[in-house]
């Protein structure tokens, strides 16, 4: 009986060990402050976490994607509501893990023709690495306008001061949109919109079109979280079309639509041997 108990006991020991780490997660992006409340030291890209770790939302909408080799890629979010009067939300990797965005295969994810993207008539965020060409036409702006802008806020005619204004550069009928137009436009984490400059009888105005909000992410940082998520696809064995696949996924459930062409300039810039 002894032996068995013996025997029995390094089974549990064998199966918790296995069971661990098998709930090892990487941390692939982290938006806002969450704490690791083992150390108090900030979650952190590159980190390695457990089910049984408990972290500690320092605000509602701080939020980081996790992945784990067995299981994965997912979200840690806050279990608390906004606007609910708490500061803080402290749980459990596992009590606050969300599976990613169901909706990750768009039609922008499968085709460059950002014209449908535009016509959809909903707001969307469209994350922009280097450079997106955006159609000017009646049935998306007007073709009026003299010019066209990125603006952190909504522009009105009486304070509008057209010489701070920064223009987009202009195509044939359509407008050129960089990363670093869009960098230079955040403030604060305002959105990012397009607006036309109107010019009619001598009078200046300016249309404001909100449905698209154009992001810029930190490159850096993003190089960061891509070349974590490949490194730890990589021990997988996943080929190179499965790691598009999470790269896609993770863009878009963190930042928005993209330009595949777009997305795939930035991955030649960045991964030059591939994947």
């Amino acid at each position: 009986m002894k032996h068995f108990r013996l025997q029995l006991l390094t089974f549990l020991l064998l199966f918790a060990g296995f069971t661990r780490a098998q709930d090892t997660y990487h941390v692939i992006y982290v938006k806002g402050l969450i704490v690791n409340k083992a150390n108090n030291n900030p979650l952190k890209q590159g980190d390695q976490i457990d089910s049984n770790t408990e972290i500690v939302f320092k605000s509602t909408d701080a939020l980081a994607t996790i992945l784990s080799k067995s299981k994965g890629r997912f979200n840690l979010k806050s279990g608390q509501a906004s606007g609910s009067g708490q500061s803080e939300f402290m749980a459990y990797v596992r009590n606050c893990i969300s599976p990613p965005n169901p909706h990750l295969s768009s039609s922008l994810g499968k085709s460059a023709n950002l014209e449908q993207f535009q016509r959809k008539g909903q707001e969307k965020k469209l994350v922009v690495l280097r450079q997106i060409k955006i159609q000017v036409d009646s049935e998306n702006y007007p073709p009026n306008a003299s010019e066209f802008t990125l603006t952190s806020a909504p522009l009105e005619a009486d304070k509008l001061d057209v010489n701070q204004l920064r223009y987009l550069e202009r195509e044939k009928d359509h407008i050129l949109i960089g990363h670093e137009e869009i960098w230079q436009a955040q403030k604060e984490n305002n959105p990012v919109t397009l607006a036309g400059i109107i010019t009619q009888n001598g009078q200046i105005s300016a249309e404001n079109f909100p449905s698209i909000t154009f992001v810029a992410p930190d490159l850096g940082e993003l190089q960061k979280s891509i070349s974590t998520l490949v490194a730890v696809l990589d021990e997988t064995g996943a080929d190179e079309e499965e790691k598009l696949e999470e790269i896609q996924g993770f863009l878009k459930d963190q930042f928005g639509e993209f330009s595949p062409k777009d997305l795939d300039w930035w991955l030649e810039q960045e991964f030059p041997d591939g994947l």
